[in-house]
């Protein structure tokens, strides 16, 4: 799991603690539901790992409440398992969980038959706490604690080349037994610095350029906004742009101020 060229600050520490051994499980706090630039584009949180962190995993699997367990990449080698029920995969959490469970199993039986599978596994659970939360309160709540604690530190999940990837809005709402494991790193993404606002605008000022003066100052607008989540920044660009109106000083002072109290309410 090398980070990708130009990796924020949070990936690139994720992806030395997996690579170093020091940690398989991981959960991401804060800014969570913001956009990131890559490339010409934007995409969420969710996209970016899979994509791009763990682009070279060759089965990664996700699951959130609204949609349920999905196989994002690796369907046809998951389709080999002999347990694998493609047609109807399981939207309830516990059971959902325990289908990877039984999926990550089947590999660690493999290695020790001596007959080690060569594909690495990722699991994305998007929302973690509201699937295990910190109240105790949820569906099935011991029974999945035990599940993802045992993914972070007990055999045969620890000795696979597979890492669980825990998505929530505040640390503080997820199962404590679960966020403050030792075996469990905790990562937090914070708000976009200024080079991160930067390449966001120049995706923004290719995508809208109505929105900018001819000689607007992409670093200087950076600076001024940073602390912006890009959401709040590309919902600004695109009335401006769709408008005809080029940003100016007053637009930038409203949105930082918008954009700075969203943040805080929300990390």
């Amino acid at each position: 799991m090398p980070a990708p060229q130009g990796a924020p600050a949070w990936a690139s520490e994720l992806a030395l603690a997996y690579e170093s051994g020091a940690h398989g499980q991981f959960i991401l706090y804060g800014n969570v539901h913001d956009r990131l630039g890559v490339g010409a584009r934007f995409v969420n949180l969710a996209g970016y790992l899979e994509n791009e962190l763990l682009a070279g995993f060759k089965v990664v699997l996700s699951y959130d409440l609204g949609n349920g367990l999905t196989i994002e990449r690796g369907g046809e080698i998951v389709e080999q398992w002999s347990g694998a029920e493609l047609k109807r995969p399981p939207r309830e959490p516990l059971p959902a969980l325990q289908y990877m469970s039984r999926y990550l199993r089947y590999l660690g039986n493999l290695r020790a038959l001596g007959r080690e599978s060569k594909e690495n596994v990722a699991v994305i659970l998007r929302g973690i706490d509201q699937i295990v939360p910190g109240d105790g309160t949820g569906y099935e709540h011991g029974s999945m604690t035990s599940l993802l604690r045992e993914w972070a530190s007990e055999v045969p999940f620890s000795e696979l080349p597979f890492t669980s990837i825990l998505i929530a809005d505040n640390l503080n709402d997820v199962e404590p037994l679960i966020a403050f494991d030792a075996h469990t790193a905790r990562i937090r993404v914070p708000l976009p610095d200024t080079p991160s606002l930067e390449r966001a605008l120049d995706i923004l000022r290719a995508q809208q350029p109505h929105a900018f003066a001819a000689d607007a100052n992409v670093a200087r607008i950076a600076g001024a906004l940073a602390g912006v989540t890009v959401s709040a920044l590309e919902s600004l660009v695109k009335v401006r742009g769709f408008s005809k109106q080029a940003l100016n000083a007053a637009d930038l002072t409203r949105y930082m101020e918008i954009g700075r109290a969203s943040c805080r309410e929300r990390v």
